[in-house]
């Protein structure tokens, strides 16, 4: 970290070092430390960091007198998770594949410019996707919510693709806008499977694929 505020161009560096603790397998409970894993106090350690530096804290910009890092690719393909905060956060783009995230994760006015990927992630606790701006494509395609999730206000500049999702809580798209192509279903994921509420109030679409989806009772389309 000290040598990531020391030299800016050394940040996606120690980035993607941080980010590889949390790529590593779990140390089994009471287990001894194996090569290639990382135990609770690095993973922790590693969160605190990039919530840290990734997360414009209140009163401003800066965090401890220093600059925070944007502009970052973020890499957590297969990683887990604990209460991942990220809200506010700039990237330039980020991969979340097959990331398993715990507890409550805040994405909340996030921004990021180029392509986020989470197909296969699971989210087992509530998900915070509001006021985000998706400025490149987006994929969740296979991915899972256990519970519930929002995308209110949530701007998808490039195409949106949710085929093959499995939603099992309510799902909030409240006054989000879709400016790409939004595909809840494709020929190799199949559709998105809804099995609580879905709210699409007031949302904007400029082209969308429903094929095949099938919506409970208190879907919305207000």
């Amino acid at each position: 970290e000290v040598l990531g505020q020391a030299d800016p161009d050394a940040r996606q560096a120690v980035l993607d070092v941080v980010c590889g603790y949390l790529r590593r397998p779990s140390r089994p409970p009471g287990g001894t430390a194996e090569l290639g894993t990382a135990g609770p106090a690095a993973r922790a350690a590693a969160q605190a960091l990039l919530h840290a530096r990734l997360v414009p804290q209140h009163g401003g910009s800066k965090h401890g007198g220093s600059e925070l890092w944007s502009g970052l690719h973020l890499n957590l393909n297969g990683a887990s998770v604990q209460d991942l905060d990220l809200h506010g956060a700039v990237l330039r783009s980020a991969g979340f594949a097959g990331t398993r995230f715990s507890g409550v994760t805040r994405l909340t006015g996030l921004r990021c410019a180029g392509r986020v990927v989470f197909t296969d992630a699971v989210f087992t606790g509530p998900v915070l996707v509001d006021d985000l701006d998706f400025t490149g494509p987006v994929r969740f395609t296979g991915a899972r919510f256990d519970t519930t999730v929002s995308f209110t206000r949530t701007t998808f500049r490039g195409r949106a693709d949710f085929a093959g999702a499995c939603f099992t809580g309510p799902a909030e798209f409240g006054s989000a806008r879709f400016l790409g192509h939004a595909a809840f279903s494709s020929q190799e994921r199949g559709p998105a499977v809804f099995l609580a509420r879905a709210g699409f109030e007031q949302t904007c679409f400029t082209t969308v694929t429903f094929a095949g989806v099938r919506w409970p009772d208190d879907t919305s389309f207000q």
